[in-house]
């Protein structure tokens, strides 16, 4: 899950912006797929998180 933490609170600072721009969005449709949600302690579903 760090992945996903790194991916969505991270910017390019060298090369090409486009593949970080797909990548980001790759990151986005699966936490959307999973229904996740950040909570302090990680990533997890929503229906497990009040």
């Amino acid at each position: 899950m760090i992945i996903l933490d790194a991916v969505t609170d991270g910017k390019v600072l060298c090369g090409d912006s486009r593949v970080f721009d797909d990548v980001r969005d790759r990151v986005r449709r699966y936490i959307e797929g999973k229904g996740l949600v950040r909570t302090k302690s990680g990533w997890f579903p929503k229906d497990m998180v009040k």
